[in-house]
């Protein structure tokens, strides 16, 4: 799907950087009230990955759009 040899911040879609900011201010928000930071860091994870997925399944789907375009 990416290319290793690109750049850390080319290789991620930049659809990914918004919804991973708003879940990183949400596990913050949430650890500030007392939930554990082991268990906002462990959230944090597992979602930015499944963000992370899907937002280089969308970069992908749109590619093949673009190249069937006329």
């Amino acid at each position: 799907m990416t290319d290793r040899s690109l750049p850390y911040s080319e290789s991620i879609p930049q659809g990914f950087f918004a919804s991973f900011n708003q879940l990183l201010g949400s596990e913050l928000d949430a650890a500030i009230k007392g939930k554990s930071i082991e268990e906002a860091v462990k959230n944090l994870q597992e979602k930015g990955q499944q963000a992370l997925t899907q937002a280089l399944l969308e970069e992908e789907k749109k590619k093949e759009t673009d190249k069937k375009a006329p």
